[in-house]
């Protein structure tokens, strides 16, 4: 017997590794000879940022650099401030080869302790965490159709998303930016901060065509011994090759900051109103289809025995797709009445999670908020607030099995004192999130069929009593029936017999 089979390849991803590791971040180090003495130490921050990320075999191999930047008021009553850089690496291990797959990481830092052992020597204790996560796309072969007209098939879509994968791309940004004539020239950069955005992302061909803005934050010292902060934006654009992808399809993209310096450059006329940027981005592409997948739930001949494998297959669907600016104020009270002046305010996210109800969801995070501030004896000092947060959303429907790992930055951070002189902190939150539904079908995944022991009928026609509720699809399939003639003969247009009834069956 000839008869030709379609197979379809089902196509999910699939997490090989997720680990998480506190690698120990600890100094001690000496001030330069042009920074002042330490008088009190305001403030320690650690940004850690991946260098390299590697997959070889089962081994996830991160390696990257946590910049400590210390915040502190010198003996003369100056802001003053000193970097540190530390490289870490870290070998996260799998059960099984990762090849193939792409690694992320997620970082954050804590400080356990940073204090002054003497005017000019720091001693730090900290840690930086990695949340490691390797994903690999597996392919699932299924059989989609049969061609033979002695062959009844119950066929069915599948709603699925077809992952193509993530693609990484790192690229460097350096360049000159000039201060605005209204504002006076650096002395001295106390605090940078950098985050990059994603604006637009396009397929073309089998292109994507990214386009990004990187914000720099500053805060700088002033010739006149002004505290000055500074916002500036550069505009980015990358094209990244995806194979497989066509305009079919659709694209998520990230972009990260993985490096930044910033130095200023010394002018002829004593100004220092120019500033040299370096900063390395990555951006990430995930590529997807959106595709109805023909699959068969049960097969039987009308001719010979066969014998069809089912096999509990995952179909993973996009569910919501979230890229959306939230706004959250918050009111922080000032630590003591002896708060004069604002000189800065910025803030950096934590972790996050999410929460599924019934067909709604509730993204919950937390901010921390940095003040550094001018007490009443003309001193610099510093306090810091947590911030929770939540930002709910709903579906069109209920889901099986939800899942997502949310994406959010601070896109702007900015205050306004209220009449009582507590700073009002405004932020801009962009949330990134793709919510996916996981379901898990019975299919038709291999079919045997014994040509050696054809269905034998002694008679042309059955008369079979069937009860109220019994399935028209069963029915047909215990007399291998043609299941044409059989909904024919007997005028059914359900898939459940309504009433009992004596039915007729056709048999070859």
């Amino acid at each position: 017997m000839d008869f030709k089979i379609t197979n379809y390849d089902v196509s999910t991803e699939e997490i090989y590794l997720e680990q998480a590791a506190e690698l120990p971040i600890d100094a001690d180090f000496m001030l330069s000879d042009f920074e002042g003495d330490i008088k009190k130490i305001l403030n320690c921050e650690i940004t850690p940022y991946i260098i390299t990320k590697q997959i070889s075999g089962p081994s996830f191999i991160i390696e990257g650099d946590a910049i400590a930047n210390i915040i502190y008021c010198s003996s003369e009553g100056e802001l003053c401030n000193t970097k540190q850089e530390i490289p870490f690496k870290k070998v996260f291990e799998a059960s099984k080869s990762l090849d193939g797959g792409y690694g992320e990481v997620n970082t954050t830092a804590i400080v356990h302790s940073c204090r002054a052992v003497t005017e000019r020597k720091i001693s730090l204790r900290s840690s930086v965490k990695l949340n490691a996560l390797v994903t690999v796309i597996e392919k699932s072969e299924i059989i989609s159709d049969i061609d033979n007209n002695c062959f009844e098939q119950l066929k069915g879509d599948a709603e699925a998303t077809t992952p193509l994968g993530k693609t990484f791309k790192t690229f460097i940004i350096d360049e000159e930016l000039v201060l605005p004539q209204n504002l006076p020239g650096a002395k001295k950069i106390i605090r940078t901060n950098a985050v990059s955005n994603i604006t637009d992302c396009k397929i073309v061909a089998d292109k994507t065509i990214i386009k990004g803005n990187l914000k720099i934050d500053l805060l700088y010292l002033a010739e006149q011994n002004q505290f000055i902060k500074h916002c500036s934006n550069i505009p980015f654009n990358q094209i990244i090759d995806i194979p497989g992808i066509s305009e079919l399809c659709e694209c998520d993209a990230d972009s990260y900051v993985c490096g930044l310096d910033i130095s200023i450059r010394n002018s002829e006329d004593n100004e220092c109103r120019k500033l040299m940027l370096v900063s390395k981005l990555e951006i990430s592409v995930f590529a997807r289809c959106n595709s109805n997948i023909p699959v068969i739930y049960d097969i039987y001949s009308t001719q010979y025995i066969t014998n069809p494998k089912l096999s509990e297959v995952k179909f993973s669907k996009l569910a919501k797709q979230i890229y959306e600016a939230f706004i959250c104020k918050k009111v922080l009270s000032l630590p003591s009445d002896n708060a004069v002046k604002i000189l800065d305010v910025w803030c950096k996210t934590g972790n996050n999670s999410i929460k599924y109800e019934n067909n709604s969801a509730v993204i919950s995070g937390a901010v921390t908020a940095y003040v550094i501030y001018e007490n009443a004896d003309g001193f610099p000092d510093f306090f810091e607030r947590i911030i929770d947060f939540e930002y709910p959303f709903n579906f069109d429907k209920s889901l099986n099995k939800p899942y997502c790992h949310p994406e959010i930055k601070i896109t702007n951070c900015d205050f306004s004192l209220t009449t009582s002189g507590d700073p009002e902190l405004k932020l801009e939150l962009v949330i990134h999130a793709a919510v996916y539904d996981e379901c898990s079908y019975s299919v038709i995944t291999e079919l045997e069929v014994d040509e050696n022991a054809p269905i034998k009928n002694k008679a042309s026609l059955i008369a079979y009593y069937a009860d109220k509720g019994e399935n028209v699809w069963e029915i047909a399939k215990s007399f291998s029936a043609k299941r044409k003639e059989f909904l024919s003969l007997n005028k059914l247009n359900e898939d459940t017999v309504q009433n009992a009834k004596m039915l007729l069956i056709p048999l070859m």
